[in-house]
């Protein structure tokens, strides 16, 4: 199994120090005239009571105007975004 860590980084609006956040699960949304327009969530586990668990590896979600578009782990995003590179 992989030590998955996941931290988020966040900073105010108006700036200053940022503060980061280890954590197992992060959710970022941006609003467009107070309307989700896009959901970004990271997962390090998964399950619920005894079947809670660390993943094999991270599971991403992209949702917009709060419909599922896709999901899938870090790899196979890279895939789709430029599979030139790879």
């Amino acid at each position: 199994m992989n030590n998955l860590q996941l931290a988020t980084y966040t900073q105010g609006i108006r700036g200053g120090k940022g503060k980061s956040t280890e954590c197992g699960y992060s959710l970022m949304t941006a609003k467009e005239n107070g309307h989700d327009a896009v959901q970004i969530s990271i997962d390090t586990f998964e399950g619920s009571g005894q079947t809670y668990k660390q993943r094999e590896n991270l599971h991403i979600e992209i949702y917009f105007a709060g419909f599922e578009m896709w999901k899938g782990t870090p790899e196979q995003l890279k895939q789709l975004i430029n599979p030139a590179k790879l």
